[in-house]
């Protein structure tokens, strides 16, 4: 679902409606379709809120395995191949570092928007997606963190 503002799509959900300028009289388009019955037989409780918070849950994760994941591969590569060159580079090795810091980062963000998702405590369905969403993340944050690990011992042994 998503709302438009004077033909502009507003991006952040949490945002408040008058920080896109939207005043009384002003037109506010929805796009979007109504749950179907298989989207309410996929949440338990078949209530429409769930499956609200269902596909917000989806979004999110899916926003992380487009953009975080080809990054994550890109990374990894990159330190293979910097590992495997065996030589320091100071620059090189910067620029690994910032980005591991900026993957880092956007992983964290997406937590905190899955963190930001509040289900009611009979919206099974939402609370288990939730969840697995939140591994999910976690997941790719301890694939990060092993990847930067290996970069860190290189780094040592070759200082010493």
């Amino acid at each position: 679902m998503k709302l438009k503002v004077s033909g502009a799509n507003m991006k952040d959900e949490s945002a408040q409606l008058s920080s896109y300028g939207v005043h009384y009289n002003s037109i506010v388009e929805l796009d979007g379709h109504l749950p179907g019955k298989e989207d309410l037989q996929e949440a338990a409780s078949g209530n429409p809120e769930e499956v609200g918070l269902c596909l917000r849950i989806a979004q999110t994760v899916e926003k992380l395995k487009e953009s975080a994941v080809p990054v994550i591969e890109k990374y990894d590569k990159e330190v293979v191949e910097y590992i495997a060159g065996g030589i320091i580079d100071e620059t090189k090795r910067k620029k690994l570092l910032d980005m591991s810091a900026y993957i880092n980062e956007q992983l964290m963000q997406s937590l905190f928007a899955l963190d930001g998702i509040t289900c009611e405590i009979d919206f099974t369905t939402a609370r288990q997606k939730r969840r697995e969403g939140v591994r999910y993340a976690q997941g790719l944050l301890d694939r990060l963190d092993k990847i930067k690990s290996d970069l860190r011992v290189f780094i040592d042994s070759h200082k010493a």
